[in-house]
């Protein structure tokens, strides 16, 4: 069973002792990851890594809306999606959104096109094939097909 987690920040504290191109292993929500910080970051620097997708829409705040109003939109599938405009952004601010996902930790003994099951928050059991691409080395974002998950503003 893999372990599944809604889209996330992994936070941690550079060591005074590191040195570019050393790995580093954080603590994440679900065990620990391997990550390889960037040459730019310094020792004692808390770093701050997304573990959630790349947003699937960009959005711009409609005249007359505010924070809390609901917008509403069709795909270019057809699918009407539904946002609400997150707090503190006015008319012509801008806004990621990301599809309503979970991040799947892949186990260690999977591959790269082999399934995993994992489990949402209420315990429903799920499948999804791994792709090539992972995030840390480690999840993967498998989209959840429930109309009733809202999709994430980032």
């Amino acid at each position: 069973e893999a372990i599944a987690l809604p889209p996330s920040e992994l936070v941690a504290e550079l060591p005074l002792s590191h040195k570019p191109g050393d790995v580093i292993i954080a603590k994440g929500p679900h065990g620990t990851l391997e990550i390889k910080p960037h040459p730019d970051e310094k020792p004692g620097q808390t770093l701050r890594y997304a573990v959630k997708p790349a947003p699937e829409f960009e959005i711009e705040v409609p005249p007359d809306s505010k924070p809390g109003d609901p917008l509403r939109f069709a795909r270019d599938d057809g699918a009407v999606i539904c946002v609400v405009v997150p707090p503190k952004l006015k008319p012509g601010s801008i806004f990621t959104v990301v599809p309503p996902v979970l991040m799947v930790r892949v186990p260690e003994q999977a591959r790269t096109g082999d399934y995993v099951v994992f489990r949402n928050k209420d315990s429903e059991w799920w499948r999804a094939k791994v792709p090539t691409e992972l995030k840390f080395g480690t999840f993967f974002a498998a989209r959840m097909p429930d109309p009733m998950m809202s999709y994430f503003v980032s």
